[in-house]
């Protein structure tokens, strides 16, 4: 009992190790993403981006963490020849990757509340942020700031004695063939923009205001100036007066965001597949997520059948080997393989129960394989 108690406190200093080291990176990668796309935000406002930042990875990084904490953990008792006392004294190994397991099994759950419930419960929160950046700069546009840059909008002008009027404006809206298409001005010509069109325009004034979840701006004796895909001749439209609105949503983030299965609680998703709520054809994507889930979250188990003799036959305690080996096996093996089989799921080449699970069988086979060869030399 004190051997797998001093196991275990090993294998959550390592664990808490690696995953502050994991979340950290993402955490500092995403922040300074975010200060970038949100420039005109107050620093404060763009702090509280953070769990919507670090959160949704949470099942993926905590998996790879304890992964490193395993191979970490037995490579060091393996090289310092504790291991081999542990069998000189008639111990099975079992009893040293008992701890392992029983931490692999808490991990599992959390990870299963995150997928079922967290993750899609933060995601409806994310929105509300968006909607307080948007105001923020929109606000701070209004009292001075020169010029509005948010997602592909810019807008420069010179201050009025009116506020939130500016004068000699210069519009510039990108549609990028990654976005999707946004409504063009309320008095242009009727044809939509096209995607990879980039909209230019140049007005006597411009006045914004937020309009419920929208941005609505208002330009006075605009030019506009159209630029489609290479080799098109630009297009030159002269309004009197026009207005159009945007989303907050889509202003802030890369489109409107789109309610997709993973966005949906576990139960929801339960729920409307036994209604048949869903049509037919949409069906396998949802039963795939439901599936998903729980595979992820069996991950933890299966890493510590892959790890542990991984770590006891490659005798390595440094911890770089163990986030090489973790890398290697999650980003290399485990998760590659998870995305081709979604990608088979949605074309219909391969059902929702076999494509979620795959992933996790090749583990169990070789993990299994590798632990049971251990436990008998």
């Amino acid at each position: 009992m004190l051997l797998q108690r001093a196991v275990l406190r090993e294998l959550l200093a390592n664990f808490i190790l690696a995953s502050s080291v994991l979340v950290f990176v993402v955490a500092l990668g995403g922040f300074v993403k975010a200060m970038y796309a949100f420039a005109q935000v107050p620093l404060g406002l763009v702090l509280e981006l953070a769990p919507y930042l670090v959160v949704g990875l949470f099942p993926h990084l905590l998996p790879m963490s304890f992964l490193v904490a395993v191979v970490v953990t037995y490579g060091r008792m393996s090289a310092e020849g504790e291991v081999g006392a542990i069998r000189g004294a008639g111990v099975h190994l079992g009893k040293i990757l008992a701890p392992a397991l029983a931490l692999a099994c808490v991990i599992a759950f959390a990870n299963q509340f995150l997928l079922d419930q967290g993750i899609p419960v933060l995601h409806h929160m994310r929105g509300t942020f968006l909607r307080k950046a948007a105001q923020s700069a929109v606000g701070g546009w209004n009292r001075g700031v020169p010029d509005l840059h948010l997602g592909p909008f810019y807008l420069r002008g010179t201050p009025s004695d009116r506020p939130g009027v500016r004068r000699d404006v210069v519009l510039v809206v990108d549609r990028d063939s990654k976005r999707p298409k946004r409504g063009s001005p309320a008095s242009a010509p009727a044809s939509k923009p096209s995607e990879g069109e980039t909209i230019f325009a140049r007005a006597e004034e411009a006045r914004l205001w937020i309009d419920g979840d929208f941005l609505v701006v208002e330009l006075k004796n605009p030019q506009f100036v159209r630029t489609g895909e290479a080799g098109e001749v630009p297009a030159r439209v002269e309004i009197e007066e026009t207005s159009f609105r945007i989303s907050l949503d889509e202003l802030v983030s890369s489109g409107p965001q789109v309610l997709k299965e993973r966005d949906l609680p576990t139960s929801e998703l339960m729920a409307a597949l036994e209604r048949d709520r869903f049509p037919t054809q949409r069906e396998h994507l949802y039963r795939f997520e439901v599936e998903r889930r729980s595979a992820l979250a069996l991950a933890p188990l299966l890493f510590a059948l892959v790890g542990f003799p991984f770590g006891v036959r490659y005798r390595k305690g440094n911890r770089m080997f163990g986030f090489f080996l973790a890398f290697a096996i999650v980003l290399v093996g485990y998760y590659p393989f998870l995305v081709v089989c979604e990608q088979l799921n949605d074309a219909r080449k391969l059902p929702p129960v076999p494509a979620a699970y795959i992933g996790d069988a090749v583990l169990l086979v070789l993990g299994g394989a590798s632990t049971s060869r251990l436990f008998r030399t």
